[in-house]
């Protein structure tokens, strides 16, 4: 969940009223009111320390998986596949660029699968990720795509705003393409723009896979934000935070840390679910990952632990030494997709 170089990401993130927000949470004690809490700056650097520190162990294991994967991909010595249905990518908040390439490669490899992964924004079709080359409408009907990728007016997106767009996007896909209902494979928050969607009445997935979504929550978030509303300084710029994020980590946090919005998604998700024709989880396990309680950490992606990969009556199917970021493009998650879309494997000539 790291900042991508998707078209001017700081488009709409409209930072004025972030920062209103953080400033009425985090103003000070006034005279006459009820006296200060003297250990809040303590309290204040747990939360700091907790979201550092986790954050620069998850950092540092995901760069290095991704320059591995760079130096050797991973998916090199798998097989081609034929797409049955068009397939979606459904980004999370901030998600990079390296989240869906190197799957896209496999799937595109030798011309397969219309050759080329095709962007879709506010209902229109990109051949860049940024957004500024619009396909020509002829020749993108006689590739015939079926590997699309969207990208959302802003990056920051919370999931009751980015589900207004998947809701566009479907539909110009399946009209391009002429099918009934789209396939869609939602990564982290996408996961949740794409249960947003479902929620109020969209009907245009066949089959959908969540892939590392954080269905009960994320710790990580709650940490952010609560760095955000305190407005310590230093910690928000080392983390890389700004105050429009707050948002987008509202829906993120553990439901048992105050979420009304995923409280609610989740008492709705027998409806959700009902919209589709199959659903499937995949989480990643192997990265010392934050959580609350006691014991202050879980096993996980690194952002996502296990325990809050599924809705609540549901279970993930879970592969061992996996990072948030990297998981579109591991063997097993690949292997995953192949299974449950019913990608057809080719042998190579």
């Amino acid at each position: 969940m790291q900042v991508t170089n998707a078209r001017n990401p700081f488009q709409s993130h409209r930072p004025a009223a972030g920062a209103a927000e953080a400033a009425e949470i985090d103003r000070r004690e006034a005279p006459g009111e009820e006296p200060a809490d003297w250990f809040q700056p303590v309290r204040d650097l747990g939360v700091v320390g907790r979201l550092l520190s986790l954050g620069l162990l998850y950092k540092g294991k995901n760069a290095a998986r991704k320059k591995a994967n760079a130096e050797k991909p991973p998916l090199l010595a798998e097989p081609p596949v034929t797409l049955q249905d068009p397939v979606v990518f459904v980004p999370g908040w901030t998600t990079t660029r390296e989240a869906f390439d190197p799957l896209a490669e496999k799937l595109l490899e030798g011309g397969r699968n219309g050759g080329q992964l095709i962007f879709v924004s506010e209902g229109k079709f990109y051949m860049d990720r940024e957004c500024t080359e619009l396909c020509d409408g002829d020749a993108l009907q006689s590739s015939k795509p079926k590997v699309f990728e969207v990208v959302y007016s802003d990056i920051r997106l919370a999931p009751d705003r980015s589900s207004e767009e998947l809701a566009v996007n479907f539909k110009a896909i399946k009209g391009l393409t002429g099918t009934q209902k789209v396939d869609v494979s939602a990564f982290s928050m996408g996961g949740l723009a794409t249960r947003a969607y479902l929620d109020k009445g969209g009907q245009d997935i066949d089959q959908l896979l969540f892939v590392a979504t954080p269905h009960q929550g994320a710790k990580f978030a709650d940490l952010a934000r609560r760095t955000l509303r305190r407005d310590i300084g230093w910690a928000i710029k080392l983390a890389g935070l700004l105050p429009a994020d707050l948002p987008a980590l509202d829906w993120l946090a553990p439901v048992e840390d105050g979420n009304p919005q995923l409280k609610q998604l989740n008492e709705r998700w027998e409806i959700q679910k009902s919209r589709v024709n199959e659903t499937h989880f995949v989480a990643g396990k192997g990265t010392v990952t934050a959580r609350d309680g006691w014991w202050l950490i879980a096993d996980g992606d690194g952002l996502v632990s296990v325990g809050s990969s599924a809705p609540p009556g549901e279970k993930s199917v879970v592969f061992d030494d996996q990072t948030h970021g990297t998981m579109n493009n591991s063997v097993p998650v690949f292997r995953e997709m192949m299974d449950f879309f019913h990608w057809k494997a080719e042998e190579l000539k």
